[in-house]
């Protein structure tokens, strides 16, 4: 894969693989790490293996080390013959736009060379006061796509999509390729706080089941998202705790 004179990737693959008929869903990090997460459990409920690594020049300026052991940062394709589903997921995604760009634009060539024909990212809905259950939104690339997505109980949204969740799907056209993004509803204090919101990654990971007419467990998201919810409850009455306490130790004025 190159751009100009400069290459942007070295793809390493694991074995033969092809995405025919496979739908390709795209999880990088993004607000309250949603997309990541539906990306990652996809893997761990498929029992996907990694067939491919690639390697950018647009990874973080840091090499990871592992118990003495450097870790080149890299871009994971995961899939296997019998399944529906390949996941393309990173611990990273560049920070600026152009970079972002370029780097869409490198992954959609090597999804081309292996025949994908669906990619459909996950990522975040932010809301002030999201929902119980959370809702999906979405945005495709086609009004057929869009129709098929919103009769699963996604609902139509309007704005925009930042990052390499919103680039990939947007640009899949180009490609000839049909793109969406499902985003799972979650609250400003995720997002603020950099907290997991796993219940919205749940519901998303349903969505994406739902498609492919497969029906997916996610009990054990669940069971993390109560326990992040515990932890916030937790915190919020420790700092409530807090002020108070310090509101009465502030010395007082009599007129």
């Amino acid at each position: 894969m190159q751009a100009g004179s400069r290459r942007e990737c070295i793809v390493r693959t694991h074995g033969d693989f092809s995405l025919e008929g496979k739908l390709v869903v795209v999880g990088f990090p993004g607000m309250a790490l949603v997309g990541k997460n539906v990306a990652d459990a996809l893997v761990r409920k498929f029992y996907l293996e990694k067939k491919a690594s690639i390697f950018t020049i647009h990874a973080p300026g840091a090499v990871p080390v592992e118990r003495g052991i450097l870790k080149p940062a890299e871009i994971s394709l995961y899939t296997k013959e019998d399944s529906p589903v390949a996941v393309l997921t990173s611990p990273f995604q560049p920070s600026s736009e152009e970079s972002q760009n370029a780097l869409a634009h490198s992954i959609l060539s090597f999804l081309e060379k292996y025949n994908a024909k669906r990619v459909l990212a996950a990522a975040a809905y932010v809301s002030p006061e999201p929902a119980l259950p959370r809702r999906v939104y979405v945005a495709a690339s086609s009004t057929h796509l869009l129709e098929r997505l919103r009769g699963l109980g996604a609902i139509v949204m309007n704005g925009g999509i930042s990052g390499l969740n919103g680039l990939i799907p947007g640009l899949a056209p180009v490609y000839s390729m049909e793109g969406a993004v499902l985003l799972g509803e979650t609250g400003e204090f995720y997002v603020a706080s950099g907290i997991v919101d796993y219940r919205a990654a749940a519901e998303v990971v349903l969505v994406i089941g739902k498609l492919l007419n497969v029906q997916l467990e996610v009990s054990d998201m669940i069971s993390s998202a109560e326990s992040v919810e515990r932890w916030i409850r937790e915190s919020l009455r420790r700092e409530g705790e807090e002020e108070r306490g310090e509101r009465e130790r502030e010395p007082h004025t009599h007129m």
